[in-house]
């Protein structure tokens, strides 16, 4: 990508070409140290037992076998290695069968009972249609009624 031996352009203007910084271009990246391999090994043999452990559970499954080890390093440590949790998630955007007809409401025998409609007390209904006015039709409303 950046040819340091081309003639016709400099680093400089190679890497603002490609949008980078000569410091990035320098730059080599650090190895893991030895112990962090070694307990990336680890995570990943724990993991394969048991796929549902996340960061928090890792590191105390790790304390428990003599490493001194924080969740912050563990969880840096799974996502360098490219592992997830198995959790099953939140069905946040699923709606009830109900919810689309009002709020249902159980009988004291634990059977489901009539749907209660959803009411709008009078000053709501009087705010929506003021809210559907156009702001013309409203400063015109209010010059109506304060001429008296």
């Amino acid at each position: 990508m950046i040819d340091p031996g081309y003639k016709r352009l400099s680093i400089v203007r190679q890497c603002e070409l490609v949008s980078i910084s000569r410091a990035s271009f320098y730059r080599r990246p650090a190895s893991e140290s030895e112990e962090n391999l070694k307990l990336m090994r680890l995570i990943d043999e724990a993991f394969l037992e048991t796929p549902w452990y996340g960061a928090r559970q890792m590191a105390r499954h790790l304390r428990r076998l003599g490493w001194c080890i924080g969740r912050k390093r563990v969880r840096r440590l799974m996502q360098k290695i490219g592992l997830a949790p198995i959790y099953q998630a939140p069905k946040t955007s699923v709606r009830r069968q109900d919810a689309r007809r009002g709020l249902c409401y159980r009988t004291a025998s634990g059977e489901t009972g009539g749907v209660i409609e959803p009411r709008i007390h009078l000053s709501q209904a009087a705010n929506l249609s003021r809210k559907a006015d156009p702001p013309l039709s409203r400063a015109v409303q209010t010059l109506c009624t304060d001429v008296r």
